[in-house]
């Protein structure tokens, strides 16, 4: 259990590789990708059980103002996983991005 930051889990699903995108976390001033540690790793591509993570975890600090990568509409909530332990509330948001492809981010938190 992290205490002193909050693990934003960002799925960006064909954006992670699309180029720069704009700061999550307000008072950041670049997202900090979360390396590897006891829960595993973070970065796009890592490894995840049996396939490879599509998304990237961005580190935030607790209470922090979270922002969107890129405008968009909230299109419902987020619980993608099972376990009601995991990281699991959140988020998802549509949109149209700066090359005109169509994105959906998932944000989930962990305090």
């Amino acid at each position: 259990m992290f205490s002193t930051k909050a693990l934003l889990l960002a799925g960006l699903i064909s954006t992670a590789l699309a180029g720069p995108w704009a700061n999550i976390c307000a008072g950041k001033s670049s997202n900090e990708i979360r390396t590897c540690d006891r829960h595993g790793c973070g970065q796009y591509s890592a490894q995840r059980s049996q396939r490879p993570h599509q998304g990237v975890d961005v580190l935030c600090s607790a209470g922090s103002t979270v922002y969107a990568p890129f405008t968009g509409m909230i299109v419902g909530q987020e619980k993608p996983y099972q376990n009601k332990n995991a990281i699991n509330n959140g988020v998802r948001i549509s949109g149209r991005g700066r090359r005109g492809g169509v994105y959906t981010w998932g944000a989930y938190w962990r305090c």
